[in-house]
């Protein structure tokens, strides 16, 4: 291992950019290629120079991760269904906030694996799958030897 290379850097740049990020600036780059009439492929290029600049103004601020993100990366046309955008969403939600709203899709097998990966790394109880919300066990017994006020 060379003395610029860390253990974090061999994480994949997707794991330091959320989803969501990553989408909106495939559609940032989208929308500017409509407008220039370059490609999309090329303004995340020019937007990854400018996070390459940004980063030597403020390394701290993680503008090397987007930068390595966007190398290469083709954001396409656009083209996806909206369940699948939706379903995404939720994922990124449940990451972020396991507790957060995520609609019709607390069955999905894939949001319930986010959800379990989120709660076995903070080791807190599980989502209930049919509700969206933590099991109740109901009120907390009461000691009948204490007495309050004496």
């Amino acid at each position: 291992m060379s003395e610029s290379e860390t253990t974090v850097d061999a994480l994949p740049p997707e794991h330091f950019v959320p989803e969501a990020t990553r989408e909106n600036y495939d559609q940032i780059a989208r929308d500017r290629a409509s407008v220039t009439g370059n490609t999309p492929k090329q303004e995340l290029a020019e937007l990854r120079k400018q996070w390459l600049e940004q980063h030597k103004k403020d390394p701290q601020a993680g503008y090397n991760h987007l930068a390595e993100w966007a190398k290469g990366r083709d954001p396409g046309d656009g083209t996806t269904d909206a369940a699948s955008e939706a379903k995404s969403r939720a994922i990124e939600s449940v990451r972020r906030d396991p507790l957060a709203s995520v609609g019709g899709f607390a069955g999905d097998p894939d949001v319930q694996k986010a959800l379990k990966e989120r709660y076995d790394a903070e080791g807190t109880e599980q989502v209930s799958p049919s509700t969206g919300s933590i099991p109740n066990p109901g009120p907390a017994p009461i000691d009948a030897g204490s007495s309050s006020g004496s």
